[in-house]
């Protein structure tokens, strides 16, 4: 398959280079601190005269043990890739200069440095997301920051902001050091606020029971009928055996859900003895935001739940589509996740940095308790490392993560990650349409991003915003049925599944993904038997397709090819195409609407490997990267195109169903709608 990419060279606009933490000396992320308080809030009293020569000891102090990590954990990094400094030289010598840079690096940041050198990678004082300063004076920062920074938004600081996060080991709030803008609310609060990371982390230091704060509307919200261990149980086995239901799903139709938002999601249940369908919002208080009708696809599993495990693999972990306790925590940590995949490098480090993050948010989501409770538990889940669980401790302190509301207020950092949501545009296409000066989709497919180099900047726009509004369910299964219906007239007997979230029970998808293969029950003995004819099939449902005007664009599909031949061996042909459907029958007044193009998966694959295949494409991502992880333990090499034992590569095992896979690896069957695994 091939993918699209943005083909666009990096222009240099010359103004400033970015130093990254990978150059020179500064190349290694800066380790843990031991625990403590976080430095003090700047004096507005007082010189900063001995500031270099405390920065330089405490950068020399923790060299050595930078310079040993090993090159393939940057687990002790600080401050996100994400973050971008500069420092204003005004009242500071060279020297402190460069002892702040230095320290910047440390921490895992990058130093955005004005420059005449045009061999760097070249940036403006625009692309800053923290300025530092000695200065105190908020007129004067606001002078120095320039039109597009100051409209941005970016923060001046006092340089003594970079110790707090060293001694703290974490990002600290801005507040405390915050010269510009102005805050409006008092110094003092401010104050306070930075300050009670630091206690959390002084607790998870020492042996004292932690006592967080309740904020509910962030965190955890109690009901008030029964006692909290009885709710706990409840909702949690309510997650499990139902799944979720949206109050708004069954609208179904064309944009049933407005762009850019996820329905709201209400937990049912199954009864644990029997396994027919019970109403566990059986109070009144719980009744009134129960979905009066909850589709049958979250509610007819009635197969055995595994129960929890504290595993390293998310497959061991039943995982609904949000946690019933810990989802606000997971959306937080999710920030920083992304953030780390967009601003990540291709090394090692970094991918296991983000990583990292996306295992955590797996394990935190499927836990089946609160953590509000007592955060210190956190430390207890397998997949949380230390660094993670400062992160809990502060979110259960302040009610936020610091480093993720950094983030969420960098603007530059919300338009690269928006262009990640479309095809073919990954962390270094988005970065670099940014630096290109790219800030909406126009500019985007100017600069032959997404679609654009296969269909042109206008048809490119012209599409573009159809395949970014979710699908319903209803015309998921339109559109699969419409797919199933041309392969049965061409080849009769064939079965079908729709695989990725719609299988996983979500309200809507992005795409559709149609899973299909010869049903043996139905079709010919020996039917599709060699690739040449899989792809001869697939290829002449795609012209059918075309024909009818419901397939509007292919965006790639697998050739036939002599070399094939007659090989008989497993294989999944897969074509990516945009489809324009007709009306959804039944829709009522949505049939009024006009429809909407969207992304369709075709995927063709053999009998004997459908379960695996299914399984490959019903996600979620960190499900499948530990199922993977689980069968190489096993000692086998799994693919949405089979299983084989690593002794016998050439020997693909038959898995025509799901369950196989899961007996042959040693993993109790996880029903669909609890592979929820990613945030």
């Amino acid at each position: 398959m091939s993918s699209t990419r943005l083909g666009v060279p990096l222009r240099s606009p010359g103004r400033a280079r970015l130093v990254s933490a990978t150059s020179a000396t500064s190349s290694q992320t800066a380790p843990s601190s031991p625990l403590g308080s976080a430095a003090p809030a700047p004096s507005r009293a007082g010189s900063g005269a001995s500031a270099p020569r405390t920065l330089h000891a405490l950068v020399r102090a923790r060299t050595p043990d930078a310079l040993s990590a090993p090159a393939g954990s940057p687990s002790k990094r600080i401050l996100a890739p994400s973050t971008r400094v500069h420092v204003l030289p005004d009242k500071l010598g060279q020297a402190h200069i460069d002892a702040l840079r230095q320290l910047v690096a440390h921490l895992g940041a990058l130093n955005v440095v004005r420059s005449s050198h045009t061999a760097s990678v070249a940036v403006s004082l625009d692309y800053a997301t923290v300025v530092l300063s000695e200065i105190r004076a908020p007129k004067r920062a606001e002078r120095a920051l320039g039109d597009e920074a100051e409209s941005r938004g970016v923060p001046v600081l006092h340089h003594s902001w970079l110790t707090a996060c060293l001694e703290a080991g974490i990002q600290v709030p801005h507040e405390a050091y915050q010269i510009y803008p102005r805050l409006t609310a008092p110094a003092a609060s401010a104050s306070a606020s930075a300050s009670a990371s630091a206690s959390a982390l002084k607790r998870a230091a020492s042996n004292e029971p932690a006592s967080p704060r309740r904020h509910p509307e962030k965190i955890l919200r109690l009901e008030e009928s029964g006692t909290e261990e009885e709710q706990e149980q409840d909702e949690a086995y309510a997650a499990l055996r139902g799944g979720y239901a949206s109050a708004e799903e069954e609208e179904g139709g064309y944009g049933s859900h407005e762009e850019g938002t996820l329905p709201v999601m209400v937990p049912r249940g199954i009864d644990k003895g029997k396994g027919r369908a019970l109403d566990v919002d059986a109070s009144p208080s719980r009744r009134a935001s129960a979905s009066p009708t909850p589709p049958p696809h979250v509610v007819a599993y009635e197969g055995a739940v595994p129960a929890w495990q504290n595993s390293a693999n998310a497959c061991f972990r039943p995982t609904p589509i949000r946690s019933m306790f810990n989802q606000p925590l997971v959306d937080e940590l999710e920030v920083i996740r992304v953030s780390r995949v967009l601003f990540e490098k291709n090394g090692a480090r970094d991918q296991h940095n983000s990583a990292a993050y996306g295992r955590a948010i797996s394990a935190i989501k499927a836990y089946p308790h609160p953590l509000a409770k007592d955060p210190k538990k956190a430390k207890e889940i397998a997949g949380v490392g230390a660094k993670i669980y400062k992160a809990v401790l502060q979110f259960y302190e302040l009610g936020y993560v610091a480093e993720a509301r950094a983030i969420r207020g960098d603007q530059s950092h919300a338009i690269m990650k928006s262009f990640l949501d479309f095809y073919g545009v990954g962390p270094a296409g988005a970065r670099k349409a940014y630096q290109q000066g790219a800030r909406s989709l126009q500019d985007l497919c100017s600069l032959g991003g997404s679609y654009s180099d296969r269909l042109g900047r206008e048809e490119c726009l012209r599409i573009l915003p159809d395949l970014l509004h979710r699908i319903p369910r209803r015309e998921c299964e339109f559109i699969a049925e419409l797919i199933h219906d041309e392969f049965e007239k061409i080849h009769p007997g064939m079965k079908y599944t729709i695989c990725g979230g719609y299988r996983r029970g979500k309200a809507t998808s992005g795409d559709v993904d149609v899973v299909l293969a010869p049903d043996p029950e139905k079709a010919p003995v020996g039917d599709l038997k060699s690739l040449k004819h899989q792809t001869r099939l697939l290829h002449q449902v795609l012209e059918a397709l075309k024909k009818k005007a419901v397939m509007t664009h292919i965006v790639s599909v697998a050739q036939p090819s002599e070399y094939y031949g007659e090989a008989i061996v497993p294989h999944c042909d897969i074509a990516e195409i945009v489809v324009l459907p007709p009306s959804l029958p039944g829709a009522g007044a949505d049939a009024t609407k006009r429809p909407r193009y969207r992304r369709v998966d075709i995927i063709l694959t053999r009998a004997e490997v459908y379960g695996a295949t299914v399984l490959g494409w019903t996600g979620s991502k960190q499900f499948e990267k530990d199922i993977r992880r689980q069968a190489r333990q096993q000692g086998y090499k799994f693919h949405s195109t089979g299983l084989v034992r690593l002794e016998q590569p050439g020997v693909t095992l038959d898995t025509p169903q799901e369950q196989d896979i899961f007996e042959l690896l040693g993993v109790p069957y996880m029903p669909p709608h609890l592979r929820n695994c990613d945030a």
